[in-house]
């Protein structure tokens, strides 16, 4: 078990502590914190990705209907030699 000083008495603390032994100060809230950032980091990659795809769609469908076929064509080649080495190996 690894300690840390406190922020508010300066006392050793256990790494693990919800709150100071000698003071009482509370760490929870800090962890909270951090477990809260990291949603809306989580979130908001989310958002941007879903707007990218979007993106990308409607460029596909902005080009013209032969050249969409093509890519759907090499697309589903592609598709088909990807998972045949799978199955082959």
């Amino acid at each position: 078990m690894s300690l840390k000083k406190c922020k508010e008495c300066d006392g050793q603390v256990a790494t693990t502590a919800k709150t100071c032994p000698h003071c009482g100060a509370n760490f929870e809230h800090l962890s909270e914190q951090i477990g809260l950032w990291v949603n809306r980091v989580i979130l908001v990659s989310f958002i941007i990705l879903v707007f990218k795809g979007c993106g990308v769609y409607v460029d596909f469908k902005r080009l013209p209907k032969r050249e969409q076929e093509i890519l759907k064509e090499k697309f589903e080649e592609q598709w088909d030699k990807m998972f045949q080495k799978k199955q082959g190996q």
